[in-house]
């Protein structure tokens, strides 16, 4: 089916666009300029400013399925919204050939026309799946080769001890090399000074720097991830370390667009870059080595734990908003079990107040709140009532859906003729029956939704009922003495817990 403007009653043509972040690339502007008078020159259509679609994104960083502009420019085709759409290169718009290939199969599904003006590629010629992919590949190729330019360049300013990037934190960066930066440097000595010296943990350390003022570079609370990553950076013994791992990206096989992910990957060390003595150190190697020690017999000591918290994923904080998190500590050789708010366990208690709780006395509450509702619901059925549910009579419904559509039909008929007659009426004329015409279809439309509503309804509450009488059964079964399947059932019913001190807010999944 072909899309046509309003207007010009051409096709309407869509141009994807991605501008560069790593370096000075060409505008937006200049490249729809150009495909403008492509299309021009080829008669093709128009190319309304609606559908142009940026994208301002790294191509080998970012998956295609992850970029703004292309989700809503794969919506658009989707509803039918053009016929044509235009790249000015293959290259400049994705750097993966999977990617690419079903990108360009999405596209010609829904009829839609393909053409990439560097490569005078188009999906309307024969054997146009094979040329797209050798320059999709081609395109993948050239972009490998970049990188691996980019890392021998890195290199290189390495082994001469000059910094690339974002200084971290008790550094500046100047001549292309690291300096102390004497405040930032002061809280660097303040965090292995507790850890090595006092033998304070990472999330106490976090704790104490927030509760006394102190903010990371970007303004944000110290947690228990920043400190342990600074513990662990050789750069504060004076020593830049370049290339130990590589970040590539892979396909998620279990979403179901199946994006990519970064995942770090070890490098030989034959490719490792070490450069000692490239700036002043902050903490001395003593100190430092002996960190790393403690660091990993603190990792040692951390077994996985198999206990399971069936309130994890629903119960949340209502103070910060934040999750509230399962733990255990240990006493007097018994394990005991909590929940802490997420905030409070990262930042401290300056940053959220509300106190821990007891694991096995929330869990009793809310498994006795939820009996007390579940069994009336089950008295309810028993009885053979339909809790609330009245199914309509949809026959009458379909009746009137059939009247409703016709008359949307008829507005959408004068809508386009009066358009088309507008230069032969006078200006305030034509606004006031278009501003009529615009109000009832309107009102049409949600009169449609609302009647499309009542038929799925009958449908739904017999799926609902069979759905609640099967859950019903599995909760008035349950073994609470297994907490996996405490935690599954729980989930069936409810959507979120709000916990705000003792006080609880549950949010149910259906309508008691």
């Amino acid at each position: 089916m072909e899309t046509r403007s309003l207007d010009e009653k051409e096709p309407i043509c869509a141009v994807y666009a991605r501008v560069s972040v790593e370096r000075n690339s060409e505008s937006v502007e200049h490249q729809v300029s150009l495909l403008r008078e492509f299309v021009r020159s080829k008669g093709l259509g128009v190319i309304p400013d609606e559908f142009i679609y940026e994208d301002v994104v790294s191509a080998s960083k970012y998956s295609i399925w992850e970029r703004p502009a292309m989700k809503r420019l794969l919506e658009d085709a989707k509803d039918g919204k053009f016929s044509i759409l235009l790249f000015k290169g293959i290259s400049r718009s994705v750097r993966d050939t999977q990617e690419a290939l079903e990108i360009l199969e999405r596209f010609k599904q829904k009829g839609i026309r393909v053409i990439s003006f560097e490569e005078n590629y188009d999906s309307s010629r024969e054997d146009s799946k094979f040329i797209f992919g050798i320059h999709a590949l081609l395109a993948e190729q050239e972009s490998e080769k970049i990188s691996v330019r980019v890392k021998l360049g890195m290199k290189e300013k390495v082994k001469k001890g000059e910094w690339a990037g974002l200084s971290p934190f008790g550094y500046r960066v100047k001549d292309k090399k690291l300096v102390v930066d004497p405040e930032e440097a002061e809280i660097v000595k303040k965090i292995f000074d507790m850890y090595v010296d006092e033998n304070v943990g990472t999330s106490t350390i976090a704790v104490h720097l927030n509760e006394h003022g102190y903010r990371t570079r970007n303004g944000r609370p110290w947690s228990r991830k920043t400190v342990r990553d600074m513990l662990k950076n050789e750069v504060y013994i004076g020593r830049i370390t370049y290339n130990k791992k590589s970040l590539k990206r892979i396909r998620d096989f279990d979403s179901e667009t199946q994006k990519k992910k970064w995942v770090r990957i070890p490098n030989s060390q034959d490719d490792w870059v070490i450069v000692e003595n490239s700036h002043d150190a902050i903490i001395d190697k003593k100190k430092f080595e002996k960190a790393q020690i403690m660091l990993a017999e603190r990792s040692r000591n951390l077994e996985p734990s198999n206990v399971i918290f069936p309130l994890a994923g629903i119960l949340k904080c209502k103070k910060c908003k934040k999750s509230i998190v399962g733990l255990t500590s240990k006493a007097k050789g018994k394990t005991y079990r909590y929940y802490c708010c997420n905030t409070y366990l990262r930042f401290g208690r300056s940053f959220c107040s509300q106190p821990n709780i007891n694991a096995e006395k929330i869990e009793a509450y809310i498994l006795e709140l939820l009996a007390e509702k579940l069994k009336t619901i089950q008295d309810q059925i028993v009885l053979g009532k339909n809790i609330g549910v009245v199914k309509p009579n949809t026959k009458d419904i379909e009746k009137k859906l059939k009247q409703v559509e016709a008359q949307i039909e008829k507005v959408n008929r004068d809508t386009s003729e009066l358009y088309f007659e507008r230069d032969n009426m006078e200006p305030l004329q034509y606004q006031f029956i278009m501003q009529q015409l615009r109000e009832k279809a309107k009102s049409l439309n949600e009169e449609k939704e609302q009647l499309l509503s009542k038929l799925q309804i009958s449908e739904e509450s017999e799926e609902m009922m069979k759905e609640v009488e099967s859950h019903l059964t599995e909760f008035f079964n349950l073994d609470i003495s297994e907490p996996r399947k405490v935690r599954k059932v729980l989930r069936h019913f409810i959507e979120v817990i709000w916990l705000d001190d003792k006080h609880l807010d549950i949010h149910y999944k259906f309508d008691f």
